[in-house]
């Protein structure tokens, strides 16, 4: 699926250690496949589906299972909402749901704080290389070749 990574990719994906470690650190299953569903939205590009097959296989347990743990039956939100959450990195509205959805355990909580922490971290330091990036786009042609010899 995702075996070629472009160097951004690359680098995206090992951002995304600290945050996968809390991923799968959790004691509860339903909180360790969503958090592994956002790890591989997020960091390996996998669309939601993609995700959750990938999430299903490694754990060798059915697709349905993990698209459950966040359903909206058992307090989650619609996929529709979980997709968007993903799609437009909403941190803020992604800890709100998870909080909701896990709000009886309080490990999980905790386990969730600190995984939205890791998250903003990352979207910090990936907004800071946007405004790079976007500044040496803004060099002229000469400046930019001169910046890169040094």
């Amino acid at each position: 699926m995702n075996g070629n990574l472009s160097a951004n990719e690359d680098h995206r994906k090992g951002e995304g250690r600290s945050a996968y470690h809390l991923a799968v650190s959790s004691t509860c299953m339903a909180l360790r496949y969503t958090l592994e569903v956002i790890c591989l939205s997020w960091f390996e590009g996998y669309a939601r589906i993609e995700a959750q097959k990938e999430v299903a296989k490694r754990h060798s347990i059915a697709k349905e299972t993990v698209m459950d743990a966040f359903s909206k039956r058992h307090g989650g939100v619609p996929q529709k909402e979980f997709d968007r959450l993903l799609v437009t990195s909403d941190l803020a509205g992604l800890k709100k749901a998870l909080l909701h959805r896990f709000k009886d355990d309080p490990q999980c909580n905790n386990t969730i704080r600190g995984f939205i922490c890791e998250l903003r971290r990352f979207d910090c330091s990936s907004t800071q290389i946007g405004s790079i990036l976007r500044q040496f786009e803004n060099l002229d042609l000469e400046t930019q070749k001169e910046f890169l010899k040094n």
